[in-house]
């Protein structure tokens, strides 16, 4: 094959592989950008057959590098993990009063306000 032919198919058919790879590039750019501003940060769930959805146990984050939310080893929304040995202990039980939602940092969410105001004499 004459290297004048070769060329000419070279040419031809880097069009549909800039075509094919558009979408890849674009797709894993927009993925680094994301992530990068902070927005991979979403607790994972278990589906349980009683409770359904529950966050997975040992798991923290940090949505847009602000909203830090954290669980302990018993699925519950704080870091440290429950002992029934330690103190006294108040649970609280609840969705969006518990953990507050995304617009509070861990620090300002009922369980952490509570404990404080404690002064840890009960583990929350």
């Amino acid at each position: 094959m004459p290297i004048v032919e070769r060329g000419f198919m070279f040419t031809r058919y880097r069009i549909y592989v800039a075509i094919l790879l558009a979408p890849l590039l674009l797709f894993a750019g927009s993925e680094i950008v994301l992530r990068i501003a902070g927005f991979g940060s979403f607790p994972i769930y278990d589906v349980d057959n009683d409770l359904k959805y529950i966050p997975s146990a040992n798991q923290a984050g940090a949505f847009l590098d602000r909203h830090r939310w954290a669980f302990n080893d018993r699925h519950m929304g704080n870091t440290v993990n429950w002992s029934p040995e330690s103190h006294p202990d108040v649970l609280l039980i609840g969705n969006s009063i518990v953990m507050g939602g995304l617009p509070f940092d861990r620090d300002q969410k009922l369980g952490a306000l509570l404990q404080q105001a404690l002064h840890g004499s009960y583990a929350v």
